[in-house]
């Protein structure tokens, strides 16, 4: 019996995070073929392990910025798209509160009054720059 994995339970990698993988996979590669090179012209062995390691170095300390810039714009884009949804859910609520105050013949002046200034609270309220978020990302 064949059991397949649930599509909707495997996780797929971004698009920028395939990329940062297939640059590593190139790059640890073609190290390896300058250590195969350097052992065919009899190069001495520790610095050939003193390069190989600087390298590996290099590699890894790229490749961890790359997935942490990725990591960020990704964030970064779910935190605008939540802001903008709380936004929007609050001021649904001032439009059911000014609908109903005239329903019940509340004065227009004080509504108008009450509505202008809830809408500029939320306006400056619901800022993205309100919402900064400090992440500080884990090696995994």
């Amino acid at each position: 019996m064949d059991i397949k994995p649930n599509s909707k339970t495997t996780q797929t990698k971004s698009r920028a995070h395939t990329i940062a993988d297939n640059w590593k996979k190139r790059e640890i590669k073609y190290v390896l073929e300058l250590r195969d090179e350097m052992i065919a012209n009899d190069i001495d062995k520790k610095l050939i392990d003193e390069y190989v390691e600087e390298e590996y170095e290099k590699i890894n300390e790229q490749y961890t910025a790359k997935i942490n810039k990725s990591s960020k714009k990704v964030i970064d884009n779910k935190l605008k798209k939540e802001i903008k949804m709380k936004r929007d859910k609050a001021v649904n609520f001032l439009l059911k509160n000014k609908s109903w105050m005239e329903t019940n013949n509340v004065d227009s002046k004080y509504i108008k009054k009450y509505v202008d200034e809830q809408y500029e609270y939320i306006d400056s309220f619901y800022k993205v720059e309100n919402f900064v978020m400090n992440i500080d990302f884990i090696d995994d």
